[in-house]
């Protein structure tokens, strides 16, 4: 195994094992990730896990990715009494963060909307990423938003996803003829 892994290290530098296998381990992953977010994007309220409590905290938090960059990012956070979970909603929506904060108090009886744990593989998010949040017969985020967000990270994955194969397939053409 570890001299498997000392030939992938010596290789990695070589053009030709970066086209011939990287590419298209890259466009797997592109692909995966596209077709991920078009089944998101395709989601309706009933699809999800409603989950209903009283709010018992609300904010922000830092955290750190856990790519290599280690950066750092700021989710909204909803803890419901009775519940070890805490609810998270990216923030990539940070600013409807102060909207949402005055629209909910703590004691607020609300219902948080999430994807199953199927949906969370298939789509690589966590499986308590909020996708909806009402209070009483009000929406405080609607699917709507997070649709909408799923579907420019949808498109992102499907250029890069056609751009790899078609260096990929034009590598192989190129190689047999």
């Amino acid at each position: 195994m570890i001299k498997w892994l000392k030939d992938l290290w010596d290789k990695s530098g070589d053009k030709k094992f970066l086209l011939t296998h990287v590419l298209p381990i890259g466009a797997l992953f592109f692909t995966w990730g596209f077709a991920g977010h078009l089944y998101m994007t395709s989601l309706d309220k009933k699809d999800l896990k409603e989950i209903e409590g009283k709010i018992e905290w609300i904010g922000t938090v830092t955290e750190s990715s856990a790519s290599r960059s280690m950066a750092k990012y700021h989710p909204l956070k909803i803890q419901l009494q009775d519940s070890p979970d805490l609810y998270r909603l990216n923030d990539y929506f940070k600013l409807d963060f102060k909207r949402i904060q005055d629209s909910l108090r703590v004691g607020d009886e609300i219902r948080v909307y999430r994807r199953s744990g199927l949906q969370t593989f298939v789509s690589w998010g966590k499986t308590n990423d909020i996708f909806i949040i009402e209070k009483g017969v009000m929406t405080i985020l609607g699917l709507d938003r997070m649709i909408k967000y799923k579907q420019n990270q949808r498109d992102i994955f499907g250029v890069l996803a056609v751009i790899c194969w078609a260096v990929y397939i034009g590598l192989i053409y190129r190689r047999n003829n």
